[in-house]
């Protein structure tokens, strides 16, 4: 389970880092992952380094929104 939430994290975090208009046209469930990210691991995210961040979202996955971990959920094996 831990693995395939891993995993959806990566997908949320593969897309470049947006802006805020740019997330107004995110899929909600990925923008949710993003701005969770932005709380949950603020330092992963100040460093830029996408696996920091996959890990964090991955390993703090109680702590993230229902939208975030709905999308986690319904993407176990993300691509690229």
């Amino acid at each position: 389970m831990k693995r395939s939430l891993y995993l959806a994290a990566v997908l949320a975090l593969s897309a470049p880092v947006l802006s805020a208009p740019a997330l107004a046209h995110a899929e909600p469930s990925k923008a949710a992952c993003i701005a969770d990210a932005k709380v949950v691991c603020k330092s992963e995210m100040a460093t830029f380094n996408k696996t920091a961040v996959q890990a964090c979202l991955a390993k703090n996955v109680d702590k993230v929104s229902p939208d975030c971990r709905a999308f986690m959920k319904a993407n176990p094996n993300p691509k690229g």
